[in-house]
């Protein structure tokens, strides 16, 4: 955080610090969900599916 206020990075030197800065901890927040969401599917790997077919369908839709 010190170098994106200190603007001792290629972003924080082209935009304001405090929009990298934010733009840091957006894209970590965005990479914790796709890793979040990865790991479920690896943890459904021995469930049966169908059984959530009709009381879940948005999620049943990618375990096809």
């Amino acid at each position: 955080m010190g170098l994106i206020f200190t603007q001792q990075t290629k972003l924080s030197m082209d935009v304001h610090p405090a929009l990298a800065f934010f733009m840091l901890w957006g894209l970590i927040h965005w990479l914790g969900m796709v890793e979040g969401g990865q790991a479920s599917l690896v943890g459904l790997a021995p469930i049966h599916f169908e059984l959530y077919k009709d009381s879940h369908p948005i999620s049943y839709i990618p375990t096809k």
